[in-house]
This record gives structure tokens, C-alpha cells and sequence, in this order.
């Protein structure tokens, strides 16, 4: 049992769907399904039934279901008063940033930072993804945001910081893995396999590649590379996706797609109608001085 699976059963009993709740949690369905099968296992016994084209608790589920709530109500107010006093240390910047980059590029970034600019300044980091990276950073809940950019964030200002190259995967038996390079044309009566257009990157890939298609099918949508890449692999597909370190774990052809090289950027974020200390400026400038390209190999294919 872990932390994840208890936020997962909450948001599953709101929400009623797999799909929503998957949705909103920003992870792939067959994870989430993955997940609530462990949690129950562990359990012992089932929490959720299904109602029609909805999720019901079993009586075994509502005597737990409460108890989750209220533990988490309580973690959640204990991590709020503790952040309070973190805040207020002097020298603290708080980072919210895409998982791929949480877990490659941003360490080496914050130890060069601390080495050559400042090493009494304090760094509270989460990993999330664009939606709640841009509504934290519009909450002032964070100083600095990496993340997609999406339209309807006035406040936020956004800079471009590196990109991803967007790429055609398919299992290496598949025809298109002798191409060197797949052009639009070649993926007009395929399965489709891609992010969810609820997303920033899916919105991009929706109005750049997908809207340039005819005759396809893309009924499966995902949250990100790893489900992408898991329904490539079951020979569900051919898979559209950035070219990030998630996909390493699979054995699978990487074909760069035909299309701009900018067509997916990452952005360097932050509110700019808020005030930012001497600190979040310093480290703002430094980090879009930063040489991101010694980085390439980490971002595509950290193992």
C-alpha cells in the first residue's frame, strides 16, 4: 500500500469513471486500473463495483473509504502548516516541473546553481504535470514553473527552454520501423495511438499532426508515453509521441516524424504579476543561460 493508491481511490469514488478519474490525476487508465488491482489485492478484498457506465462502492470499500479521507485530510493539513514554515526561511524557491525533467535535467541544474551562484538557497520541488504546474504557478503556490505552454494563462509568462523531438513508435516489425524519417501521408489509415487533446502536448499534436491525417482511428488516448508506448507495444497501434526518457524501459522502433523541429516546447513559466524575490530572478536568468543541450541524451533516453 502506498500514498498514491489511497489519492487514487478517492479521486476514483468522486469521479465514478475510470476515464475521469484517470483524467484528472494526469495518469494513464491502464495504470490507474493497475493500481486500484494491487490496492484491493492487498486489501483483501474488492472496494468498487461497477453500476452501469459508473463505479460504486462495495460495503467493504465504504468502510475504508472514510477512513482514507479523513487520513488524508489530515496529511494534507500537515504538509500545508509545515510548507508554511519552509516558506518562510529566507533564500527558498519553489519548482514545479514536468516528470521527465523532475528526473533528468532540474538536479544538475540546482547543484550548479547552488555551486556557482548561491548555496544557502533552499529548493522545494514537485513533479507534476503542465495543468497543475500552470495553475500553482497562477496560485503563487509556486516561483517557477517547466512545463507546456496552453492559452488562458494571462498572468503566466512563458520562455522557451528546450524541445522535444515528436516521433513515430512502432514495434520494430512493424513496416514503418525501416523508415528513416515517416512523413504525414504514411500515417493516414493507421491506429492511432496519442495523448488526450485535454492535455497541452495532446492539444499540439490535435492541431499540428492528427487535424493533417485522413481516415485514421484514434479512439485510444493517452496521458502520456507510458501508456502510449504500452498499447504500441500490446500491437494496438502506431504510437505519436515526444521522444522522452519514459519510453527507455520499451523495446520499441523510434521514428522521427516529419514534422517542424519546435513543434513541441518545453517552457521555462512563472507568474508575472507577482512579486519574485532577488533569489527566483537569480535563478530565472540562470537557468535560461543554462546549456540544456548536454542534457539531450538524458532527457530521450535516461535508464
Amino acid at each position: 500500500m502506498n500514498l498514491n493508491q489511497l489519492c487514487y481511490f478517492r479521486v476514483l469514488v468522486e469521479e465514478k469513471q475510470y476515464t475521469k478519474a484517470a483524467s484528472k490525476l494526469f495518469i494513464s487508465q491502464p495504470s490507474l486500473s493497475n493500481s486500484m488491482k494491487s490496492f484491493e489485492e492487498e486489501l483483501g478484498g474488492k472496494l468498487l463495483k461497477k453500476n452501469g457506465h459508473q463505479m460504486q462502492l462495495t460495503q467493504f470499500g465504504k468502510s475504508i473509504y472514510e477512513t482514507i479521507c479523513t487520513s488524508l485530510d489530515e496529511l494534507d493539513h500537515g504538509i500545508s502548516e509545515a510548507q508554511k514554515l519552509l516558506n518562510q526561511q529566507p533564500n527558498t524557491i519553489k519548482i514545479a516541473c514536468l516528470p521527465t525533467t523532475f528526473g533528468t535535467v532540474l538536479p544538475k541544474i540546482i547543484r550548479d546553481f547552488k555551486e556557482s551562484i548561491n548555496k544557502s538557497t533552499h529548493f522545494i520541488l514537485s513533479s507534476k504535470a503542465s495543468i497543475p504546474v500552470m495553475n500553482g504557478l497562477t496560485k503563487e503556490a509556486f516561483d517557477v514553473g517547466i512545463c507546456s505552454y496552453k492559452s488562458g494563462y494571462d498572468d503566466l509568462k512563458f520562455i522557451p527552454f528546450y524541445a522535444e523531438e515528436i516521433i513515430v513508435l512502432v514495434p520494430k516489425e512493424h513496416k514503418l520501423a525501416k523508415v528513416k524519417k515517416v512523413t504525414l501521408s504514411q500515417l493516414n489509415h493507421q491506429n492511432i495511438i496519442t495523448y488526450t487533446p485535454e492535455i497541452p502536448i495532446g492539444e499540439t499534436i490535435e492541431k499540428d499532426v492528427l487535424s493533417k491525417l485522413s481516415n485514421i482511428n484514434n479512439n485510444n488516448k493517452q496521458i502520456d508515453e507510458v501508456g502510449i508506448a504500452g498499447l504500441v507495444a500490446s500491437g494496438q497501434g502506431v504510437g505519436i509521441c515526444a521522444d522522452t526518457s519514459f519510453l527507455a524501459p520499451f523495446d520499441l522502433a523510434k521514428i522521427p516524424l516529419k514534422i517542424p523541429a519546435n513543434t513541441r516546447i518545453v517552457y521555462v513559466a512563472y507568474n508575472n504579476s507577482s512579486p519574485r524575490s532577488k533569489e527566483v530572478e537569480s535563478f530565472i536568468r540562470f537557468i535560461l543561460d543554462y546549456d540544456i543541450s548536454q542534457f539531450e541524451y538524458l532527457i530521450k533516453n535516461k535508464n
